[in-house]
Order: structure tokens, then C-alpha cells, then sequence
């Protein structure tokens, strides 16, 4: 590397970082969220195993009432 590139390096390098001491370092930053609230505050915990469906509880209920008629 010619010796004129790696002096111009340095000097960009050197006013770079007087650049960067003479910027502001308050930054102020405004954070706003938006939430949506649920309709209600209870919480529903669904069990399925994979293979369920409404059709077998449907199915399993019927023979529940059928074996307590007997």
C-alpha cells in the first residue's frame, strides 16, 4: 500500500472520530405501545390431544348416557 493511502486513511480515520466526540450524546427516544385488552379477564385452557374431535365427545357423551339409562 502506498504510503500517501495509509496517511490519507489515518487523517479520515482522525477527523472521524472528532466527528463522532463532537456529536450530541443526549438522544432522546419516544416509546409508545399499543395493548389490546381482552374482553375478558378469565383464561380458557383447552386439553385436546391430537386425534380429538367435537364429533368424539359427541359420540363419547352418547354412550355415557346410554350406559347410565342402563
Amino acid at each position: 500500500m502506498p504510503k500517501w493511502l495509509s496517511s490519507l486513511m489515518i487523517f479520515i480515520g482522525f477527523i472521524a472520530l472528532v466527528a463522532i466526540a463532537l456529536l450530541p450524546r443526549n438522544i432522546e427516544v419516544t416509546v409508545t405501545t399499543n395493548v389490546k385488552q381482552a374482553s375478558s379477564n378469565t383464561t380458557n385452557h383447552n386439553h385436546h390431544g391430537v386425534t380429538d374431535s367435537i364429533n368424539d365427545h359427541v359420540e363419547n357423551a352418547a354412550r355415557d348416557n346410554d350406559k347410565n339409562d342402563e
